[in-house]
C-alpha cells in the first residue's frame, strides 16, 4: 500500500546544510508526484521549501527533553493524520520516536552519519541510511538509500566562465573542493596535500568559520599563487565549475552522503576522496585515499596526478553508475518502497 499522506521532521537551528538539502529535494519531488506532503521545522528553513509543500513552523532549535516541543509536534501530527512520519537524522528522531505509540500512523527514520547513541530508531518501523558504512554500524535492520540529485545541466559551465577562475591557461591541473569551511571537512588536509603536490593548483569554493585559519595555512604554506578562494557562490556556479576542474577533492574526516561526491560523478569530474559517506561504493580502492590525513590525501592526489588521463578514463564506468544510482528519482522512488514496506509491516 502506498501512503498518500506523508509527514517530514527535520529538527536543527536553520542553517542550511547537506541534511536540509536532501529534506528539501525528497519532499519537492514527492509533492510533484502527487503526495501530500508535510514538513515539520524551524521557521528559518521554510523559505527554502517547495511551495507545493505545507511546511508547518515548529521550535526544532529548542532541546528534544523540552516537554513544550513534544506537545507541539504531537498536536501537528494529529491535525496534519499522516500516514508515514519520516525522521531525518538523531534528534528529530529521538524527538518523535517516544510520540509514535500513541500515533495512527506508520514511521521511518533515516540516518545520515555514524553515530554513538542508537537507542532512538528502534522506535521506528523502517530505517534508512545514507551509505553501507552507517548501515554497518546500526543495531537494527536498514535501507541503504543514496542522497541524490537531479539530472545534471552543462549549460551550467556557462556560470563558470562568467566567474573567469584562474590557473587555467597555465597547463597544469586543476584541483576543486566546496563545501563548509568547516572542520569536518578535512581542508586541512588538502591545503597540506596541495603543498606537496607542486604541479597542481586549487579552487577552494565556500565559507565558513575555519576561512581564517585557512588563510594563515595559505600563506605559511607559501601557496598564495595556487589556490582561488572566491568564498560561497551560488549552486549554479558551483556546479558549473565541476565541468572545469580536472579533479574533485573530498578530503573529510566524516561525511553523510557526501551531496560532492553526487554531483562530481554526474557532471563528469574526477574524483579523489577519503573513505566517508558511499564514497567506498562508487570508487575504487585506488580512487580512495588510504587514510583521512594530510599524507593520505596527498598519497590520493599523487597517484590521480601520475597519469591524470588514465585515472580520468578509469572514471567513465564510475560516471554511468552514478546517473543510476545517484538520481534524485531513483532515491524518491527507493524511499517510497520504503513506506510500503512501513504501510505493510
Amino acid at each position: 500500500m502506498t501512503p498518500k499522506k506523508i509527514c517530514h521532521i527535520l529538527a536543527g537551528n536553520g542553517t542550511l546544510g547537506g541534511l536540509e538539502k536532501h529534506v528539501i529535494d525528497l519532499s519537492a519531488t514527492q509533492a510533484a508526484r502527487g503526495f501530500a506532503v508535510s514538513v515539520l521545522t524551524t521557521a528559518a528553513l521554510a523559505p527554502h521549501f517547495d511551495e507545493r509543500v505545507n511546511v508547518v513552523p515548529v521550535r526544532l532549535d529548542r532541546s528534544r527533553l523540552d516537554p513544550r516541543l513534544r506537545s507541539e509536534i504531537r498536536q501537528a501530527l494529529r491535525l496534519l493524520d499522516p500516514e508515514v512520519v519520516h525522521a531525518h537524522a538523531n534528534k528529530s528522531a529521538a524527538t518523535v520516536g517516544k510520540l509514535l505509540s500513541s500515533l495512527p500512523c506508520r514511521s521511518v527514520a533515516t540516518v545520515q552519519n555514524i553515530k554513538k547513541n542508537q537507542t532512538m530508531f528502534g522506535d521506528f518501523d523502517q530505517v534508512i541510511t545514507a551509505s553501507q558504512m552507517v548501515a554497518d554500524t546500526l543495531d537494527v535492520p536498514a535501507t541503504v538509500i543514496y542522497n541524490s540529485i537531479d539530472r545534471p545541466n552543462f549549460d551550467l559551465k556557462r556560470e563558470a566562465e562568467a566567474l573567469n577562475p584562474p590557473f587555467r591557461d597555465l597547463g597544469k591541473p586543476i584541483l576543486y573542493a566546496a563545501g563548509r569551511f568547516v572542520e569536518a571537512k578535512g581542508y586541512d588536509y588538502l591545503l597540506e596535500a596541495l603543498a606537496e603536490v607542486p604541479e597542481a593548483h586549487l579552487w577552494l569554493v565556500g565559507d565558513g568559520p575555519d576561512k581564517q585559519m585557512f588563510n594563515e595555512m595559505i600563506a605559511r604554506l607559501g601557496l598564495k599563487e595556487r589556490v582561488w578562494m572566491p568564498g560561497f557562490l551560488p549552486v549554479s556556479q558551483v556546479l558549473g565549475l565541476m565541468t572545469r576542474a580536472d579533479l574533485f577533492v573530498i578530503s573529510s574526516r566524516r561525511e553523510g552522503g557526501p551531496y560532492t561526491l553526487a554531483e562530481a560523478l554526474r557532471y563528469r569530474c574526477g574524483v579523489v576522496s577519503t573513505r566517508v559517506g558511499y564514497a567506498p561504493e562508487f570508487l575504487k580502492d585506488g580512487q580512495l585515499c588510504e587514510s583521512a590525513s594530510s599524507s593520505g590525501v596527498a598519497a590520493g592526489l599523487k597517484r590521480a596526478l601520475d597519469d591524470l588521463d588514465a585515472y580520468k578514463s578509469a572514471m567513465l564506468p564510475i560516471f554511468e553508475h552514478a546517473d543510476i544510482d545517484l538520481d534524485i528519482e531513483t532515491m524518491v522512488d527507493r524511499v517510497i518502497a520504503v513506506y510500503e514496506k512501513a504501510m505493510a509491516s
